[in-house]
């Protein structure tokens, strides 16, 4: 399956960056899903959407500072270039990791009960994530190794995987497949599950996997380090924490239910 680049769509006189016009989907779509959450949590919506706020802007500021630190040889003959996030050029493990800890300060400062909003957050990240892959994908910023796959395109006579389409599916998978468990063991009353771990567990299982059918052998291919990319190195630390996470959940939850 063949289609052309979507990078800027024109619509009258307006440009539209494609990139962009989906990452702020994904970033409505995650905080209306984690508000609506948030409130069956004792989390108030206005509470969730200020905190989304300084958690996008702290998540482009860490996105766009990680790409440029690793791709800083990019941005040496034009550094004015470093402030065009438009054009694309972010780092997901920036994003997160700054994301998550303006979450955290401003959670705290706000006196927001961490875990009831983690839980409410979570899965609708998943959301958020699957729908700004689409805008990179619609870029073909994410070209993967040659493929006869049905959901590829052709770059230069050559056929590859869409690596952005499969992220986007995978993300979508994990929030369905949460919420799936989450009213399976609703059902059965049952307070063990953590979904802050599932999603990390999720997450890092899709990033690390998937990055393997990135491209190696193109001049904008992600940069390896022992065979790895960056991701992939954060994607088995944020395995084993989620894995931390979980167990130490479980065994809370065991304790306060009467069941150690």
């Amino acid at each position: 399956m063949d289609y052309p680049s979507l990078a800027v769509v024109h619509v009258g006189s307006l440009s539209l960056r494609m990139w962009g016009v989906f990452v702020a989907l994904g970033v409505l779509a995650a905080t209306f899903v984690s508000a609506k959450r948030g409130q069956r949590r004792g989390v108030p919506a206005e509470q969730v959407w200020h905190l989304s706020f300084w958690v996008t802007l702290a998540g482009l500021i860490g996105g766009r500072a990680l790409y440029v630190a690793e791709y800083w040889r990019d941005f040496t003959a034009e550094p004015l270039a470093v402030f065009a996030i438009w054009e694309g050029g972010m780092s997901a493990v920036g994003s997160i990791l700054l994301g998550v800890l303006a979450g955290w300060i401003v959670a705290r400062r706000r006196r927001i009960r961490l875990w009831p909003l983690a839980n409410a957050v979570a899965p609708a990240l998943l959301l958020g994530d699957a729908l700004g892959r689409l805008g990179g994908a619609a870029s073909h910023m994410y070209a993967g190794v040659p493929t006869r796959f049905p959901l590829s395109y052709v770059l230069d006579g050559v056929q590859r995987h869409e690596v952005g389409i499969e992220l986007s599916l995978a993300s979508v998978a994990g929030f369905l497949l949460i919420l799936g468990a989450e009213r399976f063991l609703r059902r059965r009353q049952d307070p063990l599950l953590s979904s802050p771990s599932l999603a990390l567990l999720w997450y890092s299982a899709e990033r690390f996997f998937l990055d393997f059918l990135r491209a190696s052998d193109l001049p904008q291919s992600d940069l390896r380090y022992a065979g790895l990319t960056l991701a992939q190195y954060f994607a088995l630390a944020g395995f084993a924490a989620g894995g931390c996470l979980l167990a130490w959940s479980w065994r809370g939850a065991r304790v306060r239910h009467g069941r150690a």
